[in-house]
């Protein structure tokens, strides 16, 4: 018996089955269709989930992209009113400085510095706790290791 290659053998050996029973060669011939059709159902579904992969990394982007702009916006947001604030506070400070009250004074300059360092060392642990949100979206987390040759992740 000899070995053949792909769904139906050669011309010789279909005519020697179709020796045995006449409806050989016809079951070579559709299950070579069915194969190819299968085939081809699976090369529509490996585009479909490859196309749907990389929809969901584009929304995964543009998410992030998102995320971190509004971060930008909100950050912007506070150190404008932050600095409002100290000009304010400022304001206050010189009037009732040149109103000769020393005591508001004080108790202006001290509460305003005060809450000015608070937040700026505040604004600066979070940054070096790891706890900031600027790298955060576009960081992706479902990468894998890459493997070894030794097949250990590494």
């Amino acid at each position: 018996m000899q070995a053949f290659s792909g769904p139906i053998p050669g011309a010789g050996e279909v005519e020697r089955f179709k020796n045995i029973d006449p409806c050989f060669p016809e079951w070579f011939r559709i299950g070579a269709d069915e194969e190819r059709r299968h085939r081809h159902r699976m090369d529509e579904r490996s585009v479909e989930i490859e196309e749907k992969r990389v929809a969901l990394e584009e929304r995964r982007v543009i998410v992030a992209e998102r995320t971190f702009l509004e971060g930008q916006q909100a950050e912007n947001r506070g150190q404008l009113l932050g600095w409002s604030l100290a000009m304010v506070a400022m304001g206050a400070l010189f009037f009732a400085i040149h109103k000769g009250d020393t005591v508001t004074a004080g108790i202006i300059a001290g509460t305003t510095i005060g809450a000015l360092l608070t937040a700026f060392l505040r604004g600066r642990s979070v940054n070096r706790s790891g706890n900031d949100d600027k790298a955060g979206p576009l960081r992706n987390d479902h990468e894998e290791e890459p493997v070894s040759k030794g097949g250990e992740a590494g």
